[in-house]
């Protein structure tokens, strides 16, 4: 069994190819390649977030490890990869962007100062988190793990997911928001979903939390409202890296397609790579599917009705 990767990313540190690459070959008969040509025999291939055409490999292609997680840059590729297993990273970054989305949440309602000496009032004019309401798009594994962060601390929160039974209706909706945070992914029914419509719903002086995908959110309606905002945090552009005048504004904070990176990702992106791919080889099909169902592109093609 070969293994080619397919991509890197500016984020892997210069060890990272040379730590997988041993990771990997610790099993009996295994080569690994990075960005190569197409390896003879039985092949697993590793993709990065942007992944083309797979022609070329699908003859002797076995396994398709997406660590990556952006599963919604392969639903293009869908047919290719019908007979084909394929394994997303979603566990690798959910906890991750979730947290940067809580950290925007708490950076905005309560920053800390510092005080070199005791005031003479001691006032902390902030409004509490609780006091909120946020409307959450998408409900898979961060916008799940968001909802149960929010509401552990009393914030009241709408989820709207078409594909949990969730829709979005706009002459229906009787709550007005503070808080907008997109968290679903990107596909035909998505893409410019955030229009006129959902900006009519927030409050003057939302915030607005974008770690998904820029595609999501209409730009012209986005910079319509751009002043009626208090913070727009932004972590996705639908150009990147994004130019220093897009959408450059006092009431937005940019930052660069970070939502999902950490300490340790490249470390747990190779652990988890080790583990589906020794499952893959100890395990027959059944199990290993069996193991892996909801990782799988084929489970999220089904949840959502595309396959």
């Amino acid at each position: 069994m070969n293994i080619l990767r397919l991509g890197n990313s500016s984020y892997y540190t210069k060890d990272f190819i040379r730590d997988e690459k041993y990771a990997l070959e610790q099993f009996s008969g295994v080569s690994y390649f990075n960005n190569s040509k197409v390896p003879p025999g039985e092949l697993t291939l590793i993709t990065n977030t942007h992944v083309d055409d797979l022609t070329p490999y699908l003859a002797n292609l076995k396994l398709l490890i997406h660590p990556n997680s952006g599963f919604d840059n392969l639903i293009k590729l869908k047919d290719q990869l019908k007979e084909i297993p394929v394994i997303l990273g979603n566990p690798l970054r959910a906890q991750a962007v979730t947290e940067y989305t809580l950290s925007c949440l708490f950076h905005f309602y309560c920053p800390i100062k510092n005080y070199q000496k005791w005031p003479l009032s001691r006032t902390f004019n902030r409004p509490l988190l609780s006091e909120q309401k946020a409307l959450i798009i998408g409900e898979g594994h961060i916008g799940s793990k968001v909802v149960m962060a929010l509401q552990s601390i009393g914030v009241k929160v709408t989820v709207i997911d078409p594909y949990t039974g969730k829709p979005f209706k706009s002459k229906e909706q009787k709550d007005f928001y503070d808080i907008l945070i997109i968290a679903c992914d990107l596909n035909e029914d998505s893409y410019d979903l955030i229009n006129d419509n959902y900006f009519e719903t927030l409050k003057d002086g939302f915030i607005l939390i974008n770690a998904a995908r820029a595609e999501i959110i209409k730009e012209s309606s986005l910079i319509k409202n751009i002043n009626r905002s208090q913070k727009i945090f932004l972590d996705v552009f639908r150009e990147e890296p994004f130019s220093p005048n897009h959408l450059h504004s006092q009431n937005i904070n940019r930052t660069p397609h970070i939502a999902g990176v950490y300490q340790n990702l490249l470390d747990q992106m190779i652990k988890f790579e080790v583990q589906v791919f020794q499952d893959f080889l100890n395990q027959n099909k059944d199990q290993f599917l069996t193991k892996y169902e909801e990782l799988t592109l084929s489970h999220y093609l089904k949840v959502r009705g595309l396959k």
